[in-house]
């Protein structure tokens, strides 16, 4: 399909289906992205770019302008040449490349693979011209957008040089260093450093810095430990009445509901061992009443000697298979993995029926008797 095919289809779906049958206009829709793939191949056909970015001149659609926005942004990734036919069509179709540009900023992760250096190169052109373009209202979006992708592109690429940690580095070593000088002449002003900023004329400046701020860290610790006692203490008064209530009434409910939760864990183990003991003696009883009764029916009936062994198997298993459904389920019920609303929804749903059988029955009887009183 060519691009004129291509773009006769997208106006039919996004602009003539609304104004056919509902149900034929959403078949069409769904099968829109199916035959996009087709027709497109994979957006590497170049031309793609120019032909979409002059139609949306036109576009009034809005979820056709972000489906073309959409193919614009795939065609970039896909092919080169779509770089080169951006760079020509930027100042004609400022409005359509701010957009295409928020579309690629809100959407990096899905279009990240376009980040070459030719594109990065081509946004920083883009970023000149809006900043030389301050009269036209359409390179506001543009130089926004513009800004944001760079940026993106300079954190993915990092920085060369660990600058940073070096000049922390630097820091700590310079400061060790005038320390280790203080320390070996006694005090400062006979140190190496304090006779390089007496030479420079700087001495009695970071010397008065120095005892300003010292002075400013001395009053400020004055104040706090004058202060925050009396501050303290206050708050203090006013709010811990009521915490200390919070954190006595939270420690009563959290041992409270431990007492009554280890309980109810102890009570439902004790029903869960009951009910397995009660299953295993019922469960034998009826073996052996079941043993005696195929053992007559062997000697009665000789046909069914030969099967006996077989019904017998097939009963024993089927109690055995029932007697550990009853004890998972006890267990569950005692680890609190049962979950009622499902529980209440069975029970409904049974007695639903039940009630709908039963009501069949009195129909049926009564249709019965008015048969035979007709009779």
């Amino acid at each position: 399909m060519d691009l004129n095919n291509f773009c006769t289809l997208q106006d039919t779906v996004f602009q003539v289906s609304t104004q056919i049958n509902k149900e034929f206009g959403k078949q069409l829709r769904d099968a829109y992205p199916r035959l996009k793939v087709i027709s497109l191949a994979g957006c590497k056909n170049h031309e793609i770019f120019p032909t979409l970015m002059e139609k949306m001149k036109h576009m009034s659609v809005a979820e056709q302008v972000d489906d073309c926005l959409d193919i614009l942004s795939q065609c970039l990734v896909a092919t080169p040449a779509a770089k080169v036919h951006w760079h020509k069509l930027y100042t004609s179709h400022l409005t359509q490349s701010g957009l295409l540009l928020q579309h690629l900023n809100r959407n990096w992760n899905q279009f990240k693979a376009a980040a070459t250096p030719d594109f990065e190169e081509t946004l920083q052109a883009f970023q000149d011209y809006n900043i030389s373009a301050t009269h036209k209202e359409e390179v506001v979006l543009c130089r926004e957008e513009c800004g944001a992708i760079l940026s993106k592109l300079s954190k993915g690429r990092g920085a060369w040089f660990p600058w940073k940690t070096l000049s922390f580095f630097l820091l700590v070593g310079t400061a060790a260093i005038i320390n280790l000088d203080v320390q070996k002449n006694g005090e400062f002003g006979r140190s190496h450093t304090g006779h390089f900023l007496k030479d420079i004329g700087q001495y009695n400046r970071v010397v008065g810095a120095y005892a300003q701020g010292n002075q400013l860290y001395l009053q400020g610790y004055q104040w706090s430990e004058k202060n925050i006692p009396v501050y303290y203490s206050q708050a203090r008064k006013v709010v811990g009445p009521t915490l200390d209530t919070v954190v006595d009434n939270t420690k009563a409910a959290g041992a409270f509901m431990q007492v009554k939760g280890g309980e109810a864990y102890v009570k439902l183990s004790e029903m869960s061992g009951d009910v397995y003991s009660t299953m295993q003696v019922k469960g034998g009883e009826v073996s052996v009443k079941l043993r005696e009764g195929f053992t007559f029916l062997q000697e009665q009936y000789p046909g069914v000697k030969k099967n006996a062994d077989v019904y017998l198997r097939s009963v024993q298993e089927l109690l055995r298979e029932l007697s550990t459904r009853v004890v998972a389920g006890c267990q569950d019920l005692a680890a609190g993995k049962v979950d009622w609303n499902a529980v209440k929804v069975g029970l409904v749903k049974k007695l639903e029926e039940t009630q709908g059988a039963v009501v069949k029955g009195i129909h049926w009887a009564r249709q019965q008797i008015d048969q035979l009183v007709k009779q």
